[in-house]
C-alpha cells in the first residue's frame, strides 16, 4: 500500500492506475483475511477427555493442531503469487525510475561542469580566433590576456603601438628593468586564417618605450576601426577523444592544433556519446560571434542531450 502511494506521489503511475491497483489490493487483502480466519478456526480445537481411575478423578483437555488442507495450500500459494507479482510490478518502476533519475543527475552535473569551463574560456577568446576542427569534434582559439586601445601610427613606419595605458598593466611578460617583453599581440583579426595561416595578423612585441610605446616585429597589416589591440595569453583547444572531452593549452599554435599526443591533455568530462561544435562569426555593429555546443551523454541505457551557446563578447 505504501509503495503504491509512493509511486503515485512520485508520478511513476497515473491517478487512474493508482485507483485500479488500490482496488485490486483491497480485494486481495480481503481474500487473505478470510483465508487467515478460516485457517485459524481450523488450527485449534478442544476435545474433552475424561480419564477416571479408581482412586483419583482426573479431567483434562487435549489440544489437537491441524495443518493446511490441500485446497487451502493451493489457494495460499496462488494468493501469495498474485501479491508477489503485483509487488514486483510496483517496485520495479520505482527502482528503475530512481536509478534513471540518479544517472541523469550525474550526467547533467558532469556536462554542466564541463560546459561551464568551456564557456568561461571561450568568452575570453581573441576576436575571430575561434576555429572548429576535426569535423566539429573540437574547437580551438586564442585566449586573451588583456586588451586596450592604441593611437594609429603616423607616417610610413607602423611597427609600434602608442597605447592608452602603461605597459606594466597591459603586457603579460613585461620587464620594467629592461623595458623588454615577449608577448604576442593581435590587431584587427577578422577571421581565423589571419591567426593560423599566412599572412598572420599577430605580432611579436619586443620593447616598450616611455611606458606606453610598444615596438612590434612587423608593420601593422591593417588598422582596427575601433583602435583595439589584444595581448594573447595562450592557445586553447577542446576536443573529443573516444568518450571523453579534453582540454589542451600552451602548445605551439603555429604548427599544431593541440590535439597531438605530445602535448598534455586535461580531462574535462566523460560519458560522451556525441559532441558537435559550431561557430557562427559575428557581424560588426550587429551581433557577436556565437559558439553552439551540442552534446549527447550516455551511461548504460540512460542518455542526456545538452545544448549550450557561448557569445564571444570581444570584437576586433
Amino acid at each position: 500500500k505504501y509503495l503504491l502511494i509512493l509511486s503515485r506521489d512520485l508520478n511513476y503511475i497515473s491517478e487512474e492506475i493508482y485507483q485500479k491497483l488500490e482496488e485490486k489490493l483491497s480485494k486481495i487483502g480481503m481474500l487473505l483475511n478470510n483465508l487467515i480466519k478460516s485457517i485459524d478456526s481450523r488450527s485449534t480445537s478442544t476435545t474433552p477427555n475424561t480419564n477416571t481411575t479408581r482412586t483419583t478423578p482426573n479431567t483434562h483437555k487435549t489440544s489437537k493442531t491441524k495443518g493446511f488442507t490441500l485446497i487451502e495450500l493451493i489457494i495460499a500459494i496462488v494468493l501469495l503469487g498474485i501479491v508477489a507479482g503485483v509487488g514486483v510490478n510496483l517496485i520495479m518502476p520505482i527502482f528503475t525510475g530512481y536509478v534513471d533519475t540518479r544517472t541523469k543527475e550525474y550526467l547533467f552535473n558532469e556536462v554542466k561542469y564541463g560546459v561551464q569551463r568551456m564557456d568561461r574560456e571561450l568568452r575570453m577568446a581573441v576576436p575571430n580566433s575561434v576555429k572548429v576542427i576535426n569535423g566539429g569534434d573540437g574547437i580551438r582559439f586564442m585566449k586573451l590576456y588583456s586588451g586596450n586601445y592604441y593611437e594609429k601610427p603616423k607616417g610610413k613606419t607602423k611597427n609600434y603601438l602608442n597605447i592608452f595605458d602603461n605597459c606594466s598593466d597591459i603586457l603579460k611578460t613585461f620587464d620594467p628593468a629592461t623595458n623588454t617583453t615577449n608577448d604576442n599581440l593581435t590587431v584587427y583579426v577578422t577571421k581565423p586564417d589571419k591567426i593560423y595561416k599566412t599572412p598572420k595578423y599577430w605580432y611579436k612585441a619586443s620593447k616598450c618605450y616611455n611606458k606606453d610605446n610598444i615596438t612590434i616585429n612587423n608593420n601593422l597589416k591593417a588598422q582596427s576601426p575601433y583602435n583595439r589591440f589584444y595581448v594573447i595569453d595562450t592557445p586553447m583547444t577542446f576536443f573529443d577523444n573516444s568518450t571523453n572531452i579534453y582540454m589542451s593549452r600552451d602548445y605551439d599554435w603555429t604548427k599544431d592544433n593541440g590535439t597531438e599526443s605530445k602535448y598534455k591533455h586535461y580531462l574535462l568530462m566523460s560519458y560522451i556519446d556525441d559532441i558537435n561544435f559550431n561557430y557562427e562569426p559575428g557581424i560588426p555593429q550587429k551581433r557577436n560571434g556565437v559558439v553552439t555546443i551540442s552534446i549527447t551523454m550516455e551511461k548504460g541505457t540512460t542518455t542526456l542531450n545538452y545544448k549550450h551557446q557561448v557569445h564571444i563578447r570581444n570584437v576586433p
